[in-house]
């Protein structure tokens, strides 16, 4: 009892361990979900790839949603937690109690459900309601179908010549996956239409495809003589000494003793036949040797694509409104990893040394969440841009944008290199040294993170064009010095690029400040 109350979906509450009315169980993080209701959820969408969080949706909406259902009174139980929305007359109830009231769901798509009041009927159905078969069986298990309504059966819309228990059906699609057909015409597109009768068909290869040993039989060999005279006085199975027994060289799955193929017993080593074709290779070559010649470059109709045993299967919707650009990245195991169209897109940039200095230490804002952790955070300017008429006192910019000749440039007289002056800092490329934004880390996540500012031109004079989020694992041995001077110096590779955001920070407000500078300079 103690491991079947730990055992309770985040979701719904309940810990019920059907999997074919409620989904495997998808953990992660010592979170316990059904997967139907992952998929069911209304307000729960998939933001993520198959490979982040639970098969696409992040952890952190899970969790939301989680939250959110405990406020939410099942339409039938008048109980807490219900996330699963009627698409007609918008009343909430759970997975449990919509599979115990009628109600339908839609495994396709936006995943819509309906409740008892609101569920679609064509046509077809509503014939079949008011005139039911009479005792009609069920083409899946052979039993007579007792309660002939459209929430116990399921039939094909392709053909529409059976019908089947809808417990049958749950199960035959489930083992069936990727090779489901109409049990009636083996039609394709049943696989799409039986979604909308409440089936779910996950996107994976067949159960009996990942049986251990499922075609065992496939490898082994047990070889007769096929000859219609078998000589050998030990039967047709006998190989051994004299009477070797020869295989197929086409198939392989026929034998003959090599004396039988020659006809008789007396016959002497080397001189018996070294290789044995059935008749039916000998019939096949014949046949194809008939036909006309195909061409080489022929395309093949319907192959089908390569195969992938992931139960991930996409959900499109809710529809909610975009995250702006200025609304700083989530980062968590959740996110989704496929960002290679992104990194290899674009280079990543760096800019002269004259502006690190404006990676200073900043407080970070109040809005971010307990569960990050800011190590540093320059992104800000300390003054904010005002009104056009204060424009002499809106920004105040730093020393470090004013124009600086480097000591190793061929323009600066070598009497200005002292002793006092730092060799190091003052000898380094400034055009290998990042312009820090911020950097952090996830508290539940091996990665540190590195935020930078890019650039049109790779310089000062370029336009900043915004901010780029770099991951490095935290064993990564370029960020293991987190100092802002060690940061600021790491080699960056395209495989680093997490993200990419338009928040151009202070450089943006410099510009907006030289334009306003200017426009009133034309005003003037």
């Amino acid at each position: 009892m103690e491991g079947k109350q730990q055992r309770k979906c985040e979701i719904c509450q309940f810990d019920d361990n059907d999997e074919v009315l409620y989904g495997e169980w998808m953990v992660s993080r010592q979170l316990h979900v059904h997967y139907y209701c992952l998929l069911l959820s209304t307000h729960l969408p998939q933001r993520g790839s198959d490979s982040s969080g639970i098969l696409g949706f992040l952890m952190r909406d899970i969790r939301e949603e989680a939250a959110a259902a405990r406020k939410r009174k099942c339409h039938y139980c008048q109980q807490m937690s219900a996330s699963i929305q009627c698409h007609g007359c918008r009343v909430v109830f759970h997975l449990k109690c919509g599979l115990n009231n009628q109600c339908a769901f839609e495994f396709t798509g936006q995943y819509n459900s309906y409740c008892d009041s609101c569920v679609p009927t064509d046509d077809y159905q509503r014939e079949v309601m008011a005139n039911p078969p009479k005792k009609r069986l069920c083409d899946i298990c052979l039993v007579p179908i007792l309660v002939f309504k459209m929430f116990q059966i399921t039939y094909g819309d392709c053909c529409r010549r059976g019908f089947a228990h809808k417990s049958c059906m749950r199960r035959y699609a489930l083992a069936s996956g990727y090779y489901l057909r109409c049990i009636w015409c083996r039609s394709k597109s049943f696989r799409d239409s039986i979604r909308l009768q409440s089936v779910f068909v996950p996107d994976r290869d067949a159960m009996w495809e990942k049986q251990r040993n499922a075609y065992r039989e496939l490898h082994e060999r047990n070889l007769r003589c096929s000859e219609t005279n078998c000589l050998c006085p030990n039967g047709r199975f006998y190989n051994k000494s004299s009477w070797r027994m020869l295989s197929c060289k086409l198939c392989g799955c026929m034998g003959a003793h090599s004396k039988c193929l020659a006809g008789t017993v007396r016959i002497s080593r080397g001189t018996e036949p070294s290789e044995f074709k059935c008749s039916t290779c000998q019939e096949l070559e014949a046949n194809i040797a008939e036909r006309p010649a195909r061409s080489s470059n022929a395309s093949i109709a319907g192959a089908e694509g390569k195969v992938n045993s992931s139960f991930y299967v996409k959900k499109i919707g809710p529809d909610e409104p975009a995250l702006p650009d200025t609304q700083a990245p989530v980062f968590s195991d959740d996110d989704d990893n496929d960002t290679s169209s992104t990194s290899n897109s674009s280079n990543i940039t760096v800019i002269a040394t004259q502006l690190q200095t404006m990676a200073t230490s900043e407080t970070p804002p109040p809005n971010i969440e307990p569960s990050i952790i800011e190590i540093l955070d320059s992104s800000q300017s300390q003054s904010p841009i005002e009104s056009p008429d204060s424009l002499e006192l809106a920004i105040n910019v730093p020393d470090s944008l004013q124009p600086q000749i480097a000591i190793n440039s061929p323009d600066s007289p070598k009497s200005a290199v002292t002793a006092d002056s730092p060799e190091p800092e003052l000898e380094e490329d400034p055009n290998t040294l990042l312009v820090l934004k911020r950097s952090f880390r996830h508290a539940d996540e091996p990665f540190f993170y590195l935020v930078i500012y890019e650039f049109e031109q790779g310089t000062c004079k370029g336009k900043c064009t915004g901010s780029c989020v770099l991951r490095f694992s935290e064993d990564d041995a370029r960020i293991q010095d987190k100092s802002q001077k060690a940061l600021q110096r790491v080699k960056v590779t395209p495989d680093d690029v997490w993200c990419r955001d338009k928040d151009t920070g202070i450089f943006g407000q410099i510009d907006k400040f030289h334009e306003m500078l200017k426009s009133k300079t034309e005003q003037n």
